[in-house]
Parts: structure tokens; sequence; C-alpha cells
């Protein structure tokens, strides 16, 4: 539920979004910084493919977490970045917000429509998306 938290709020569920400071895909991965982690996946413009931003963005929160102490809030706020103290900590408050919301729907009724609309909504916009041919071999195995 963390994750989806984090892709509702860096992108609404949209697998091409790009921010100010060069954040792109789902999980608003700076592709300048972490460049080096696209490269398995054929590149920076693997940015744009849902199932390798998820996977670098994943790796690129735990290390912000691991840098954190611990603290997932204190980690969100680096992973949230862009310098200005309190967007990174009103984002941060969202995350956390969302990810309450998100587990409690799931409990309240498992399946609950609210993560099932944002899955699908992903689902139909990959499936508009014309992949490089690298990448369309790794959605093929998702």
């Amino acid at each position: 539920t963390l994750i989806l938290a984090v892709v509702a709020v860096q992108s609404s569920f949209n697998p091409l979004a790009q921010g100010t400071v060069g954040a792109q895909g789902l999980m608003h991965v700076v592709t300048a910084e972490h460049d080096t982690k696209f490269e398995a996946f054929g590149g920076t413009l693997a940015a744009f493919d849902p199932l390798a931003n998820l996977r670098v963005g994943v790796v690129v929160l735990q290390d912000s977490v691991r840098r954190a102490g611990g603290s997932l809030p204190e980690g969100l706020r680096l992973y949230l970045g862009g310098g200005h103290p309190q967007r990174e900590t009103d984002a941060a408050q969202r995350v956390l917000a969302n990810r309450e919301q998100f587990v409690l729907d799931q409990r309240a009724a498992p399946g609950a429509p609210q993560i099932d609309r944002g899955a699908r909504r992903l689902h139909r916009q990959t499936e508009q998306v014309d992949f490089h041919p690298s990448l369309r071999r790794l959605r093929d195995y998702s």
C-alpha cells in the first residue's frame, strides 16, 4: 500500500508523468540522478515503462528510508526531494494519509474499489504506450 500511495501522490497513476525537476514515470524517479539504475532496463527512457519505474523507484525509496535511519516519514521526505522542505513535508503527509486510507479500505472491504480503480486506470494507460522494443520484452514478463 505504501507504493500505491507514493504513485497516487507522485503521478496520479500516470506512467507518462513528468515533474519540473526531471522526475518521470509512476514514482517520479529523477532519471538524471538514478540513470545507472535504469541501465538494466535499457536506459533512462525506461523511466516511462511502469514495471521499470516501479522497480527503480522502490530501490530509491528503500535507500532513502535507510539514509533516514529507518524513519519512513523522513525517508519519504528524502525520496520526494525537490529542495522545498514544506512541499516535501506536505507530500510525505499526503503519501502517509493515502497509505492509511488504502489500509482502512482494504480492512473494510477486501478488494476495495479505490485501489482497483487505480490499478485498472494504470493498466489502461500502459496499454496505450508504445514501449521501446527492449522494454516490451520486460512488460510481457510482468
